[in-house]
């Protein structure tokens, strides 16, 4: 059985958790610890987000945490986003940063090519900004699929 992990906190009184959506996707397993035989609800696999994927032309699904990249490919650039609306399609929406020196857009697809392999086709665009949803919070993918 696969569902939506939702989590309740009492731990700190001033900030309380109750039925905090956290947009992660689990399996749930058996009513025990198989390691220490603790009973309680456990869970065979966390999928992670349900939401922060890419879809590949095969079909495959990869993780938006792919894109951690420890290196200088995100200097330069204020805020970025990924949106997908097709299978196998991916846009990278950037917004430069107005004190460095300009990025060059062909490393970077280089960069994000590497990351996502030959299952998918990536797009470059340099914006003025990045609307954001009326939570304001930037979602790392827009996604439409």
């Amino acid at each position: 059985l696969k569902g939506a992990i939702v989590g309740t906190s009492f731990w700190s009184s001033p900030t309380l958790f109750i039925r905090y959506m956290t947009d992660d996707v689990a399996e749930v397993g058996e009513d025990k610890c198989q390691f220490c035989g603790r009973s309680g609800s456990t869970w065979n696999q966390i999928m992670g987000r349900s939401s922060d994927y890419f879809v590949g032309n095969d079909g495959s699904k990869i993780s938006a945490t792919i894109m951690n990249l420890q290196d200088e490919t995100y200097d330069g650039i204020a805020e970025y986003q990924f949106s997908q609306h097709s299978v196998g399609k991916v846009a990278f929406n950037f917004v430069e940063r107005f004190d460095t020196k300009r990025i060059d857009t062909n490393k970077l697809r280089q960069k994000l090519e590497a990351k996502f392999g030959h299952s998918f086709c990536i797009e470059i665009n340099k914006v003025k900004s990045i609307p954001r949803p009326e939570s304001g919070k930037l979602k790392l993918i827009k996604q439409s699929l």
